[in-house]
C-alpha cells in the first residue's frame, strides 16, 4: 500500500512511484544466523502466491551483486600474483617478461619492487584504489561483437575514479573495464591461454579457426533447423524465394541448391510461375541451367547469388532429400559444410578478422576459468555470459547466491553448509525413536582471509555512503543503539 510505502522510507526518485500499482512488486528475504553446525537458515520468505521460490528459483540481472563477485575474483587474481612473485629479489622481478596486456601483473610486480615487504592485506587494499576511467565514450570488442555501455548516473561519466569508490557508487565502466583486465591477465599470464596469439605460424591458429568456424556454422545450423523443421520442401523454397530479389539469374541459383537433380522443364515451370513476365524461351531456360549448375559454385558463392545465407541454402537443399533429419543428423552431416562457407576467413590477408575470432573463443575460454572462480564462491548457473557485461549483471545471480557469498566474506574466505534442520527426531514415544543432530562443521577455505577482509570494508563502504546507503544505521535496538550483526564490525 502506497501508505506503508511511504512510512517505509521506499518512495521516491529512483525507488517506487507511488502513482503505480504497488501490489504487483514481489519481495523475498532471506536471514541466516551462523552458528556451530554451519550457517543456519533462520527466514526465507516472499510475497509471491505461486510454487515458485524467489530466493532460489529466479534468475535475475543483479548488478552490484555482479560487481562484488567481479570485485572479489579480482582480489584472488591479485592474491595469486602476490604470492608467486612475493619471495623474488628486485633483480629477478626486473627480468620477468610480462605480456604488454598483463596489467594486473605488472602491477603487483611493480609494488613488490617499490616496497618489497608489503603485507597481502595492504596490497589488497591498494588495489581497490586502482582508478579506472568511468567514461562511457569507448567501444568494447567482447562477446563476438562492438558493445556500449552506460552508467547509471550520467554525472559519473568524466570520473576518473577507484575500483572501490566505483562498487561504492555502482559505476558499470570501472567494472566494465576492471573486467576486461581480469580477461586479459587469464589471457596473457605467463602461463595464460592466448600466448601463442602473437605467433603468425602457430598451428593453433588454424585450429581456432576451423573451431570458431563450427561453432558459429552451429548457432546459424540450429536458428535455420528450428525455421524449417517440419515444413516441405514446397513450403520451404517458398519462403525463401520470397526473400530472393525476382530476377532470372537469383532465381535459378536458389532452384538448383535445392532441387541440383532436377531437369530444365522443372526450371522453367518454377521460373514461369515466379517470373511470368521474363518471357525465357527454351534456350534461355537450358543456358541458365547450365550455367549455375552447383558444380560450378561451391556454397559460398552460392550465398553470395542468391543474397540467402549458405547454411540457410544447404539446410533447404538437405532436407528437400532426407525430409526426416533429426537435428543430429542434420549436424552431422554439415560438418563439412561449416568449414567450407567460411574458408574465406582462413586467407592469408584476412588477420585482423582472423584475430578477432579468435579472440572471440579465447574470451569464452577465459570467462570459463572466471566461471570457475565465481561457482567456488555460491554462483548457481553452469555458465557465465562471455562478455565484459557479466560484471555489470548480465549472467544473472540469485539472491540465495549472493547470501552465501556473502556468509563466506564474514567467515574469513571459509565457506560453511547452510543448514536447514539442526536435528531431526523420528518416531517419538516408540521404539524406533531417532534423533539425528547436525555435526558441527568447520568448513572449507576458499580464499585468503585478508580478501574477505579488504572485501568487507569495500561492502561497508557502500551502506556507509554509497548506493546503500539507506541501510545505513536503520538496525538499532530498543535504545536506538546500532545492532551489531556480525562479530567483526559494528557497521
Amino acid at each position: 500500500q502506497p501508505n506503508e510505502a511511504r512510512n517505509a522510507g521506499i518512495l521516491g526518485f529512483r525507488m517506487l512511484n507511488e502513482n503505480t500499482d504497488l501490489a504487483p512488486i514481489v519481495y523475498s528475504l532471506m536471514l541466516f544466523e551462523r552458528g556451530k553446525a554451519g550457517n543456519l537458515l533462520r527466514v526465507q520468505t516472499d510475497n509471491y502466491d505461486q510454487p515458485l521460490d524467489i530466493n532460489e528459483g529466479i534468475r535475475l540481472d543483479l548488478g552490484s551483486t555482479s560487481k562484488l563477485r567481479t570485485m572479489v575474483h579480482y582480489l584472488e587474481l591479485i592474491t595469486d600474483i602476490y604470492t608467486q612473485y612475493k619471495d623474488r629479489p628486485a633483480q629477478e622481478l626486473n627480468q620477468i617478461e610480462l605480456h604488454p596486456r598483463d596489467y594486473l601483473s605488472a602491477w603487483v610486480i611493480e609494488q613488490l619492487k617499490v616496497t618489497p615487504k608489503i603485507s597481502l592485506e595492504d596490497l589488497l587494499n591498494q588495489a581497490l584504489d586502482r582508478r579506472y576511467s568511468a567514461s562511457p565514450g569507448e567501444y568494447f570488442f567482447t562477446g563476438g561483437g562492438l558493445h556500449y555501455f552506460n552508467n547509471f548516473n550520467n554525472d559519473d561519466n568524466g570520473k576518473i575514479m577507484s575500483v572501490r569508490h566505483a562498487l561504492r557508487d555502482s559505476v558499470n565502466l570501472v567494472f566494465i573495464r576492471l573486467m576486461r583486465d581480469i580477461v586479459y591477465h587469464h589471457l596473457y599470464k605467463p602461463e595464460g591461454i592466448a600466448r601463442w596469439l602473437e605467433s603468425p605460424d602457430d598451428p593453433k591458429r588454424e585450429e581456432y579457426l576451423q573451431r570458431f568456424a563450427d561453432k558459429e556454422g552451429t548457432t546459424y545450423l540450429n536458428k535455420y533447423y528450428a525455421r524449417y523443421k517440419g515444413k516441405s520442401a514446397e513450403e520451404s523454397l517458398d519462403m525463401l524465394t520470397k526473400r530472393v530479389y525476382a530476377k532470372p539469374s537469383r532465381l535459378t541459383m536458389l532452384y538448383r541448391a535445392v532441387y541440383p537433380d532436377h531437369d530444365e522443364m522443372a526450371l522453367s515451370a518454377y521460373l514461369n510461375a515466379h517470373l511470368p513476365k521474363a518471357e525465357l524461351d527454351n534456350e534461355d531456360i537450358y543456358e541458365l541451367y547450365d550455367k549455375y549448375s552447383i558444380e560450378k559454385f561451391d556454397l559460398q558463392d552460392q550465398g553470395y547469388i542468391t543474397k540467402i545465407h549458405p547454411l540457410e541454402l544447404w539446410l533447404v537443399g538437405y532436407l528437400a532429400q532426407h525430409p526426416k533429419a533429426t537435428h543430429d543428423e542434420v549436424m552431422a552431416a554439415s560438418a563439412e559444410q561449416r568449414q567450407q562457407v567460411y574458408r574465406w576467413l582462413f586467407k592469408n590477408n584476412r588477420k585482423v578478422a582472423q584475430q578477432q575470432r579468435i579472440m572471440t573463443l579465447l574470451e569464452t575460454e577465459a570467462f570459463k576459468e572466471i566461471h570457475r572462480a565465481w561457482k567456488r564462491v555460491g554462483y548457481p548457473f553452469g555458465a557465465l555470459t562471455s562478455s565484459y557485461a557479466t560484471s555489470i549483471g548480465a549472467s544473472g545471480d540469485r539472491p540465495a547466491a549472493l547470501a552465501e557469498l556473502t556468509g563466506i566474506l564474514l567467515n574469513d574466505g571459509i565457506k560453511l553448509p547452510i543448514v536447514r534442520f539442526e536435528s531431526l527426531h523420528y518416531a517419538q514415544g516408540t521404539p524406533y525413536e531417532t534423533i539425528m543432530n547436525k555435526t558441527p562443521d568447520q568448513g572449507k577455505r576458499i580464499f585468503a582471509p585478508e580478501i574477505a577482509k579488504v572485501a568487507r570494508g569495500a561492502m561497508i563502504g557502500v551502506v556507509d555512503g554509497g548506493t546503500a546507503g539507506r541501510l545505513n544505521g536503520i538496525f538499532t535496538d530498543a535504545e536506538g543503539k546500532p545492532l551489531v550483526v556480525n562479530r567483526r564490525s559494528s557497521h
